[in-house]
């Protein structure tokens, strides 16, 4: 009785408690105004429910619909382009975007060899845009997953593009890819401290902060450096029993590590890294979204490895180097300055003069899960939509003829 009118907005967002709450709210007044697209309904792995603005007016037969179907941002040819990608989905209520800014720029469509060629691509054209007077910060990079950054970032980084990952941490500062690359930097140099003291928990495996504080206090007192002091401190008993077994069994995979490193590809090593410390297995066991994000991080961290084995010859020791000169860069603070690379999902409500959408491959867009698993491909097309009409003026679609992020 509070409440004689109720206003929702993003209604294709709302979870089925919230419709069901509004519905309540609504009864006594029959005053409930929403606000939503269909269309922009991205949001189901989080509990939103497109039923709800597909059986509104059902479930409320003497409602009213205004159709808002005047864009004031995209071009018709971006619109256009857009509707021919949703407009195949079945549950949808119809409509047709229309502007009068004109038709615009012809889309532009590029296919690549490979993920490292679509990076340069992307990198080369922003690199033109920039010569002829476009600002960086009217241009935005969109992928389907975080773990697609990489290539992307490389590139920019490369051609001294500056940019800022919206949303989301760079591709060498994500926590998955800082704790497998202080693994391999242990591989390489074992008296490296800081890679130690980062990986020597992770996963836990017995080895806490009391095991640890004995290790420092050797290597302090005898001046050496924190593998020679743990395996010291085995050797010599200064451990409990559980204590030693945990650490011991953290060396055993180091040396083991260290053994095949010159016999193996640095990607094979990599993967036997994460194997046989249980990080994989670790991740299982984590919220089933982040745990897949994370694996595509490390998936494409193995893909980098792998294309600077066989495009720089380079081993472990070049490959950290590289990493960590990527990493080091200064790219500034001022988003007005720089590119935004961002997924699809946090992309949307946003709006660029010129955007990038890259990855539009069956199995990156739409996503393996759409199609594997029983997914919503029609989700995907929502997706694939949502980024499209974040351009105003110019839009460039890419895809790569190879592409490893799944393993294959």
């Amino acid at each position: 009785r509070r409440f004689r009118h109720i206003l929702i907005d993003e209604f294709q967002d709302t979870n089925r408690v919230q419709y069901l709450l509004a519905r309540h709210l609504a009864a006594l007044h029959g005053n409930l105004c929403v606000v939503g697209d269909d269309d922009q309904s991205i949001y189901s792995w989080r509990g939103a429910d497109l039923r709800n603005i597909l059986a509104f007016e059902q479930d409320f037969p003497g409602a009213r619909v205004v159709k808002l179907e005047q864009n004031y941002r995209s071009t018709q040819a971006i619109l256009d382009a857009a509707w021919s990608v949703v407009s195949r989905n079945r549950h949808r209520h119809p409509k047709r975007l229309w502007t009068d800014r004109g038709e615009g720029e012809p889309l532009v469509v590029h296919e690549a060899r490979t993920e490292e060629d679509e990076a340069a691509w992307v990198a080369d054209t922003i690199a033109e845009l920039r010569r002829q007077g476009m600002p960086l910060g009217e241009i935005a990079v969109l992928y389907r997953v975080h773990a697609l950054s990489r290539p992307l970032e490389e590139a920019l980084l490369t051609r001294g593009i500056p940019y800022v990952v919206y949303g989301g941490l760079r591709f060498y500062d994500r926590r998955e890819v800082k704790d497998a690359l202080a693994y391999l930097r242990l591989v390489v140099n074992p008296d490296d401290p800081l890679a130690f003291r980062r990986v020597v928990n992770v996963p836990p495996r017995g080895i806490g902060r009391a095991t640890l504080e004995v290790v420092e206090a050797l290597a302090r007192e005898e001046g050496i450096g924190l593998y020679e002091a743990a395996r010291r401190a085995v050797a010599e008993g200064r451990l409990k029993t559980r204590q030693a077994r945990s650490l011991a069994a953290f060396l055993g995979l180091l040396d083991g590590w260290r053994e095949i490193q010159a016999a193996v590809p640095l990607r094979e090593l990599l993967l036997r890294i994460l194997e046989d410390s249980g990080y994989l297995e670790a991740l299982a066991k984590e919220d089933p979204r982040e745990a897949q994000e994370r694996r595509e991080n490390l998936q494409e961290l193995l893909n980098a490895a792998e294309a600077f084995e066989r495009d720089e010859g380079g081993g472990a020791k070049a490959f950290l180097d590289r990493a960590a000169l990527v990493s080091d860069q200064d790219l500034g603070p001022d988003r007005a300055e720089a590119v935004t690379l961002m997924t699809l999902h946090a992309a949307k409500g946003l709006e660029y003069r010129v955007v990038f959408l890259t990855g539009l491959e069956e199995g990156t867009l739409p996503h393996q899960l759409s199609i594997w698993e029983d997914g919503d491909v029609e989700e995907e097309r929502r997706l694939c939509y949502v980024g499209m009409t974040r351009a105003k003026d110019r839009l460039f679609l890419s895809r790569a003829r190879i592409r490893r992020v799944y393993g294959r």
